[in-house]
């Protein structure tokens, strides 16, 4: 009876697996599990203390997390070059299109639950920030590497830090801050990669979830301090001496769009670069189809 309450776990935590992909697969986005558990022990071994710590209803919770590769950039400017005026999104638009598209994904988890997993009640923890307590909703880079998605990068995992010591140095010498920042790097996309959101589906729990460790694609200690020192000075360059290379980065837009010190007015101009690229791209296609001075119909109508 164990062994086949287990294998009913490990059923049901694969269909809601293949729910949520399967609706955020076009979109660039996936999804792997963890447990709540294996994120809360992370996070209490760690300087925060139980402060980021997910809430749950029962040991066992199973959570997933939500990750963007390079080709989100490319369903997101269909998206935004086609999108209704009055549906775009004041502020963070690819922010916002996540999230509707993740909102959307655990839409149909809801409804496939309804049908086939009773008791399930999947809620999403965004990445970003929570104003009423002023911290992070959750520390996405943790429950990655808990989940095997992408290794968690730290000074404490190097051991030869001469390179780390010398970078400080020289950027206290100009005034600038030295704090050095942990890095997720995936082992497909490197840097070119974000996480977009935890899924923590209430009333699904296994004990018997397999914890995948994160691949390890910076092995020494010269391409981990690399990492942390381009992270710590804004992530302008992502090229990392990882085994394997990254499979697949970010697009030029998505580099212009999401880096650091591109000023917004540059970002903004980018954004309208694409919606008008579609407007023209429409009107084009109107006069081609007879629907223009210039198209198939009028040259007809003057013959």
């Amino acid at each position: 009876p164990a062994n086949t309450s287990c294998a009913a776990a490990m059923e049901r935590v694969k269909g809601v697996q293949e729910v949520l992909a399967g609706a955020l697969k076009d979109d660039g986005m996936e999804v792997a599990p963890f447990l709540v558990d294996w994120y809360n022990e992370a996070i209490a071994r760690g300087e925060y203390g139980e402060r980021f710590a997910i809430p749950s209803a029962a040991k066992d919770t199973v959570a997933f997390i939500v990750t963007s590769g390079p080709a989100m950039w490319d369903a997101f400017e269909t998206w935004y070059a086609t999108c209704p005026a009055d549906d775009l999104p004041r502020s963070d638009p690819v922010d916002s299109f996540a999230n509707r598209r993740i909102a959307r994904a655990v839409a149909d988890l809801e409804a496939a639950a309804a049908g086939r997993w009773a008791g399930l009640s999947p809620r999403v923890l965004t990445e970003g920030w929570d104003y009423a307590r002023s911290q992070a909703v959750v520390l996405v880079q943790t429950a990655g590497h808990v989940a095997g998605v992408a290794r968690f990068y730290q000074v404490k995992d190097v051991a030869d830090r001469a390179a780390l010591d010398k970078w400080s140095d020289g950027r206290k010498r100009v005034g600038e801050s030295d704090k050095v920042f942990p890095v997720a790097v995936h082992p497909k996309w490197g840097g070119w990669f974000a996480y977009r959101a935890v899924v923590v589906v209430d009333g699904l729990t296994c004990p018997a979830l397999p914890h995948v460790e994160p691949r390890d694609v910076l092995p020494s200690d010269e391409a981990r301090s690399a990492a942390l020192i381009k992270f710590s000075e804004g992530w302008g360059d992502r090229d990392l001496p990882m085994t394997p290379a990254p499979e697949a980065e970010y697009s030029d837009n998505a580099k212009l769009y999401f880096g650091i010190r591109v000023p917004r007015a540059e970002k903004t101009a980018l954004l309208q670069r694409i919606r008008g690229a579609a407007k023209e791209a429409g009107e084009e296609a109107y006069a081609a189809g007879g629907g223009g001075e210039g198209g198939a119909g009028g040259a007809g109508g003057d013959a």
